[in-house]
């Protein structure tokens, strides 16, 4: 089966810079990227989800800030399998 990579980019509150979260991202690197995780939860498949409740970036074509929440799944090798966000 083929793996498409999708990524996301959030803009950081302090600047413009891109944080980059895709299929396959390592756990550590998104530990590394937006830190601990407000909850972590385990479905009925006993994969781990990372959510972030308040991610502020950005909007640099806009100039407003806004605030993201999160909610990253990884398998069983902590690879992301699945992310989605919301304002």
């Amino acid at each position: 089966m083929k793996k498409f990579l999708v990524v996301f980019s959030l803009f950081i509150f302090s600047s413009c810079a891109n944080a980059k979260v895709g299929i396959g991202t390592d756990q550590n690197e998104i530990f590394e990227t937006f830190g601990e995780p407000d909850a972590t939860l385990y479905d009925g498949d006993f994969y781990e989800s990372w959510i972030y409740d308040s991610i502020k970036y950005k909007d640099c074509e806009f100039g407003s800030d806004k605030i993201l929440t999160v909610i990253i799944k990884f398998d069983e090798n902590k690879k992301v399998i699945n992310f989605s966000y919301h304002n």
